[in-house]
C-alpha cells in the first residue's frame, strides 16, 4: 500500500506559489524559449494555474 505523503504549509500562501512556480519550471524549459516570449508563457502558465 502507497501513503501519499502531504506537506503543511501553515497557510503560508508565498510558500505555495514559490513551491507552484518551481514545479512549473521544471516542466517548462525556458531555456528552449525565445527570451523576448518568456514573459508570454510565463503569463500563459499563471493565467491556467487555477490560481
Amino acid at each position: 500500500m502507497v501513503h501519499k505523503q502531504t506537506k503543511n504549509y501553515s497557510e503560508n500562501l508565498q510558500e505555495i506559489i514559490d513551491e507552484y512556480f518551481d514545479f512549473i519550471g521544471n516542466l517548462v524549459d525556458f531555456g528552449n524559449i525565445p527570451e523576448a516570449f518568456r514573459p508570454i508563457v510565463g503569463r500563459v502558465i499563471r493565467a491556467t494555474g487555477g490560481y
